[in-house]
């Protein structure tokens, strides 16, 4: 790396983080959000002597608030501690795009990656009616401005991604990687387990197509992976739905559980199901149509599907019961998959445009691709806007 990208990658993601720092600060000023609502779930365990579940993001807000328990001491040291993430969050992108198009040997411009990176990082389902259209709810989200812990964790996420990816794609063992992914596993869970449940079977199924068969070294590993990430989830399974540790939060519900209940919580606040999903993934829908051939057997896309097919799966199909019904609690690995399906595709349209010359490169379907991808962009700055002038989610 060369002093002029150092520059630039310092550059562009202390303007993230200051960028993130005002959105978040106005958001926590004319917004009700989970932001606040999460720093007011840790002071009323804390008066309970006990600690949120999963507790890593209350513990770092905790610790960094000099361990405060002034509500508004809180919601500022997390506007700077969720504008620090999302700076993260920027910079793992644009090192994945970087590696992703230095791997195979791509000629790539200095300023590529950054750029592509802070577009990925706005982005979100395309608005057709601006002044009414619902901004969030009901649709597939993909990057969240409102909930702490989707946003803490997204960093891991993209980390847990890029490891389980090596570990794809190489034939032989490497001790590191394994171990970069158990940590990133259980960062997941001690934040929010909410990809796992997408990235578990996934993460399986890509192996034994990868693999061919079940009764291999590397599928010992697959194995032990999967037995290790259910150990953790189940023990925050039981502290949330069968003890008594959220009883100050939601006294006396006798009913809470995870039940079957298909495409409940979205037709709660969807209008249309078909073109909110439509609307949720037009890009890579079109990208798909336009460059299948080219991209139906790389592994990352089949991953990245799978994991938002799973994702998809979980979040139409169940929700809570009890209080918790309505909170959406099993839609938050929707997002955080649906951000890596985007980076994926976003980055193998990348190498197709490289690859093509540029006489190509204003034919209908680039152009269309190109359109597609600034109205998601556009779409992103529209929402966070409006969030904040308008003080609603949606």
């Amino acid at each position: 790396m060369n002093i002029t990208t150092t520059k630039l990658k310092y550059i562009f993601t202390f303007s993230i983080f200051l960028l993130s720092i005002i959105i978040f600060f106005l958001i926590v000023r004319n917004v009700r959000t989970d932001i606040q609502g999460h720093n007011l779930i840790l002071l009323k365990q804390l008066d309970n002597n006990s600690f949120p579940i999963p507790p890593l993001y209350y513990f770092c807000i905790y610790i960094l608030s000099g361990l405060s328990t002034n509500i508004v001491v809180l919601n500022y040291t997390s506007v700077v501690f969720l504008g620090f993430l999302v700076a993260w969050k920027y910079n793992v992108t644009t090192s994945y795009i970087k590696k992703k198009l230095l791997d195979n040997q791509y000629h790539q411009s200095k300023l590529l990656p950054f750029l592509v990176a802070l577009v990925l990082i706005f982005i979100v389902p395309i608005f057709i009616n601006y002044p009414n259209d619902r901004m969030y709810l009901g649709k597939l989200g993909i990057n969240i401005w409102h909930n702490s812990t989707t946003i803490c964790v997204m960093p891991f996420v993209i980390l847990l991604y890029r490891q389980s990816i090596y570990f794809l794609e190489n034939k032989e063992i490497n001790t590191t990687n394994i171990f970069l992914i158990f940590i990133f596993i259980s960062l997941n869970v001690l934040i929010k387990p909410s990809f796992l449940f997408c990235f578990l079977p996934a993460f399986i199924l890509m192996n034994l197509i990868q693999e061919k068969k079940i009764f291999t070294k590397k599928y010992i590993y697959v194995v032990c992976i999967v037995l290790f990430s259910f150990l953790l989830i189940f023990i925050q399974y039981y502290l949330i739905y069968l003890s008594s540790h959220y009883e100050v939060l939601y006294a006396k519900d006798t009913q809470k559980g995870i039940i079957f209940k298909p495409f409940d919580f979205f037709l709660r606040y969807s209008r249309n199901i078909p073109l909110d999903i439509f609307l949720s993934l037009t890009f890579p829908l079109f990208f798909i149509l336009f460059f299948f051939k080219e991209i139906k057997n790389n592994v990352e896309f089949q991953y990245s599907f799978l994991m938002l097919l799973f994702a998809l799966m979980l979040g139409f199909l169940f929700v809570e019961s009890g209080k918790r019904m309505t909170h959406g609690n099993l839609t938050w690995q929707i997002p955080i998959a649906n951000y890596i399906f985007y980076m994926v595709n976003i980055i193998l349209f990348l190498q197709i445009i490289i690859k093509t010359s540029r006489k190509h490169l204003f034919q209908p379907k680039f152009i269309i691709l190109y359109i597609l991808c600034a109205h998601h962009f556009l779409s992103g700055i529209y929402y966070v806007v409006k969030m904040i002038m308008f003080r609603t989610l949606n």
